[in-house]
């Protein structure tokens, strides 16, 4: 039977199955650095901040798109039907 230290290293199940449990380094390593930092925090809060403003622009433009091109095929309509008035003899 391996030991505590020994079942750690080779994963969380008895048959060495799954991820072993080990340090991250390289590059991997340091992403997580950037997320513990100071910068790393400003910048995914500006990240939430720009998709909360996508989000609601988006949602606007879907309810009210509908309403603003109903208007402006209304005054389309108005301005066609003006010009055919004028040109009937």
């Amino acid at each position: 039977m391996p030991d505590y230290r020994e079942r750690k290293a080779r994963g969380p199940f008895s048959d060495g199955a799954g991820p072993p449990l080990v340090h991250v380094q390289g590059p991997g390593r340091r992403s997580f650095r950037f997320l513990r930092s100071g910068t790393g925090a400003t910048a995914i809060e500006y990240a939430l901040m720009a998709a909360v403003v996508a989000i609601t622009a988006f949602a606007g433009l879907r309810l009210m798109g509908g309403e603003a091109g109903a208007l402006w095929n209304t005054a389309g309509n108005s301005i066609i039907r003006s010009m055919q008035r004028d040109t009937t003899p």
